[in-house]
């Protein structure tokens, strides 16, 4: 019994491991297409954010500074 079952596990663990690597290889190319996409969009709303972080502590510092 305790056989079986490991048996049973094992065969499983093949049938779960084969069909992911089915489904990674039908999207792998889909996954490296949009990969840089992703990335660069990442790196331009950072950009973005920094940008307008700089720009809005600038309007804060000269805005003290009229007031002095």
């Amino acid at each position: 019994m305790q056989i079986a079952k490991i048996i049973i596990a094992k065969a499983f663990q093949l049938c779960y491991g084969e069909k992911m690597f089915q489904v990674f290889n039908q999207n792998y190319r889909k996954i490296i297409e949009k990969l840089p996409q992703n990335l660069t969009n990442n790196f331009v709303k950072a950009g973005v954010n920094f940008t307008l972080f700089i720009y809005w502590i600038i309007i804060v510092l000269g805005t003290f500074l009229m007031l002095n």
